[in-house]
């Protein structure tokens, strides 16, 4: 699969299978064997899975560039870049108000992501798979998320409008899986989901995105 917004690792069909002579003592059989399962799992998980796309906000994308409404002159529906067949648009927010705030490309917070990442301040990013020639039955992305209201929404449905903590089982025709992990001042972690996802839109107030994959079922 496209684990936790990557589309490199290893197939759910390999088997590892070795045989060792008898000159080797046990214990020099337990080390040649561990360092052999390690480095077989290192080339595994620069495989690319096929049918899984991904699309992330490193360089061609200038750090501090931002999109959103006055100054910077997009409107709701904006695309803002298209890579790997996945269009990236900037979309309303709701808290429940609606705004229109800003995205903004910026270095990686801590250990999250690649170099460069995507902040959500009051506005949604809308990603339209119909450019990645199949349709996704597992989208994922990773977060940083670090307080005020999310919004979530899969094929144009009603937004969910609340704490990424309180995200519903299932929206649209998706269902949601949530995996996080503590950090100061707030959590990391991915968001997976399962069904027959076309477009998504996620948004937040202290919102850090990257890696949104795509994976056929």
């Amino acid at each position: 699969m496209c684990w936790e917004g990557s589309c490199y690792g290893l197939r759910p069909t390999m088997i590892l299978t070795f045989k060792f002579g008898t000159i080797l003592s046990n214990q020099e059989e337990a080390i040649m064997r561990s360092k052999l399962v390690r480095a077989l799992l290192v080339a595994a998980s620069s495989i690319p899975i096929v049918g899984c796309t991904c699309v992330d906000f490193d360089p061609p994308l200038q750090l501090g560039a931002s999109y959103g409404g006055p100054p910077y002159g997009q409107v709701p529906g904006s695309v803002i870049f298209t890579k790997n067949g996945i269009s990236v648009s900037v979309r309303k927010f709701f808290t429940p108000s609606t705004h229109f705030g800003v995205a903004r490309i910026e270095k990686r917070p801590g250990l999250f992501g690649n170099s460069q990442v995507v902040r959500s301040n009051n506005i949604g990013l809308g990603f339209d798979f119909s450019g990645v020639g199949f349709t996704p039955s597992v989208v994922s992305y990773g977060f940083v998320d670090m307080g005020g209201i999310e919004n979530i929404s899969v094929n144009s449905s009603a937004p969910f409008v609340g704490r990424l903590s309180s995200f519903p089982p299932s929206i649209g025709p998706a269902n949601i899986s949530v995996s996080k992990t503590q950090i100061p001042g707030g959590s990391r972690g991915s968001v997976t989901l399962y069904g027959q996802v076309k477009r998504l839109v996620v948004g937040g107030q202290e919102l850090w995105i990257d890696r949104v994959c795509a994976q056929r079922g």
